[in-house]
């Protein structure tokens, strides 16, 4: 099983932001980007990002609001727990800022300030999130793979 670490760097009222990182791959290179979550606000479900652990995902086909997305799981063959405690439905799924999250992981490219129409203030968010969804998808050939968290908040 693949294995993956997101260290988040950087978190305040704004969103809390981070590395995503993965070993191997085909050509041995890895895959690398940005996430963006909700801040920490005390793993309240919707309205937080997840506490730091080592969880589970698996690929699922069916989300109701997202389709095709990674989606924290436990794994019922091991004895371990390796969904996210308290919380349901923890999805890697495309988004460009915090607050299009509902306690979920966006990819994103870079973190940068980003405009949501003309005339509008930029907020903090991340850049190419379906591209780089698209990318994460292709590395993990949409098998389950381990995420551990670390970093700032939870």
């Amino acid at each position: 099983m693949k294995k993956a670490t997101i260290n988040r760097d950087e978190s305040d009222e704004d969103g809390t932001f981070g590395s995503f990182s993965a070993e191997g791959g085909a050509d041995g290179k890895g895959f690398k980007c940005r996430i963006a979550e909700l801040p920490w606000r005390n793993n309240e479900n919707g309205k937080s990002c997840i506490p730091k652990g080592t969880y589970l995902f698996k690929w699922r086909t069916d989300s109701p609001k997202h389709g095709a997305c990674y989606e924290e799981w436990d794994d019922p063959s091991t004895p371990k727990k390796e969904d996210v405690p308290g919380r349901t439905n923890v999805q890697i799924h495309a988004a460009n800022w915090p607050e299009q999250l509902l306690g979920c992981l966006a990819p994103g490219a870079q973190v940068a300030y980003i405009s949501p129409g003309p005339g509008m203030p930029a907020k903090k968010g991340v850049t190419s999130s379906k591209a780089t969804l698209k990318a994460l998808e292709d590395f993990f050939n949409r098998e389950t793979f381990e995420l551990t968290i670390t970093g700032v908040c939870g």
